[in-house]
């Protein structure tokens, strides 16, 4: 059996060390190596999942981001939900879906333009001995420039999110109302369905950033044109929301709830929040576009901590008039 496992080892290592050395040995034409190609990047989430503490929902994203001078960028971030869990199945028909937007913009501290080494792909196959998969990739290492920036960032924010009462079956919830002078758990002693309310936010954030692109492509001797084209941003942020609102939604069998009032001292809000992100543009055209957050967002103060992560397509292109 040892010998067996060695004798594999000493054969991944021997390919991967005559693949290493055969790509390091291909010659190659820079074709282009300019990061500053595009000055604006837009994409399009076609899923973007949304898992907060006080729901969860699944809709699209639309971001973009401009730089119109060398110090300066402005983001634009619209979030809408197209099923949204915190609707359940007593939401009224008119419930208006889980809704988030954000618009400020950055100003760039660092902005230099450095060497790197970048690796650029040719070939990656996979094959399997024994019962275990090994990926073979070949692949150059080419000098190229690289933009990084650091920067300050602020702006905007509204959140809207939908969630749903436990009729008064969980205590834990907490979110209580103010009906006929009474405060209870918010239910429904009559039908015994389970109540919907909304969570408004108007606020602000503020936090750093750091951004990094390449964009190189070669042609190697024997191979069709290889690049790497990648744009990295992270971000992490406060938030601050001084307007928080809770807004019952009853359904029809529910109007007597209509004027039972969410925004009491027995329900706590959340004013303050924070988040970590990430987002990828990848490609040259048409790019394969990734967003990661995570953190708590301010309002509802039986706990707003949330993940989300985006996949879609997106587009980089350059504004003359914005490098004037």
């Amino acid at each position: 059996m040892k010998n067996k496992f060695l004798k594999a080892t000493l054969i991944v290592l021997a390919t991967f060390a005559s693949l290493v050395n055969y790509a390091q040995q291909v010659s190659y034409k820079i074709l282009e190596d300019n990061p500053d190609k595009n000055n604006v990047f837009c994409a399009f989430n076609l899923l973007d999942f949304n898992a907060y503490l006080a729901n969860m929902s699944v809709g699209v994203n639309f971001y973009g981001n401009a730089t119109i001078n060398k110090r300066i960028r402005l983001d634009l971030d619209i979030r809408k939900a197209w099923s949204d869990m915190g609707e359940g199945v007593f939401a009224p028909k008119d419930l208006t879906k889980s809704f988030h937007i954000m618009a400020g913009g950055q100003f760039y501290l660092t902005n230099n333009l450095k060497k790197s080494n970048a690796k650029v792909v040719l070939s990656s196959s996979s094959y399997t001995s024994g019962n275990k998969k090994y990926t073979s990739t070949t692949y150059l290492t080419v000098p190229a420039q690289k933009r990084q920036i650091i920067a300050v960032r602020g702006g905007l924010q509204y959140f809207h999110n939908n969630c749903e009462s436990s009729n008064g079956s969980d205590p834990s919830e907490k979110i209580k109302a103010k009906l006929n002078g009474t405060v209870d758990f918010l239910k429904d002693p009559i039908n015994y369905e389970t109540v919907n309310y909304t969570v408004t936010t108007i606020g602000v954030y503020a936090g750093l950033s750091y951004r990094n692109i390449i964009n190189l492509v070669i042609k190697p001797e024997g191979w069709a044109q290889k690049g790497n084209n990648s744009l990295n941003d992270f971000y992490a942020d406060l938030m601050f929301s001084p307007f928080i609102n809770y807004n019952v939604k009853p359904n029809g069998k529910q109007a007597f709830l209509k004027d039972a009032d969410l925004n009491i001292s027995e329900n706590s809000k959340n004013y303050l929040g924070w988040r970590v992100g990430w987002q990828s543009f990848l490609g040259k055209k048409v790019l394969f576009t990734t967003k990661m957050e995570i953190g708590q967002q301010p309002g509802n103060g039986n706990g707003a901590f949330f993940a989300n992560i985006g996949l879609g397509i997106g587009l980089g292109t350059n504004v003359a008039k914005f490098t004037k």
